[in-house]
């Protein structure tokens, strides 16, 4: 079994990508902001959908909308990662509905 080379060792760069690069916090942005569109489009969660159109009819912009839906995802992320926790729809769900409340912090 031959070892394989580390994903960012194929590319040109000479280190893994930073999360000090604002590159890469740009695409990790553009790639969550996918994810909620894709969320929004399919209606998955309707939740999703329900909460981007609650927020613009309070108020958001569109784009704020969904920089606010996109913390709401990258807090479930975190919780999947740092506790080793299973994904629950019905806790994300929830973080959606206390939109515009900071993901994370209590009423």
């Amino acid at each position: 079994m031959t070892k394989r080379k580390p994903f960012w060792k194929l590319s040109t760069q000479q280190s893994p990508p930073s999360q000090d690069d604002p590159g890469n916090r740009q695409h990790v942005r553009e790639t969550l902001l996918t994810a909620v569109d894709t969320q929004i489009r399919d209606n998955a969660p309707p939740e999703t959908r329900l909460t981007f159109e609650r927020l613009v009819r309070e108020g958001q912009s569109e784009d704020d909308a969904r920089r606010l839906i996109a913390r709401v995802l990258v807090t479930e992320m975190n919780t999947l990662v740092q506790a080793q926790e299973l994904y629950s729809e019905e806790r994300y769900i929830a973080a959606l509905q206390r939109l515009p409340q900071r993901p994370g912090t209590s009423s």
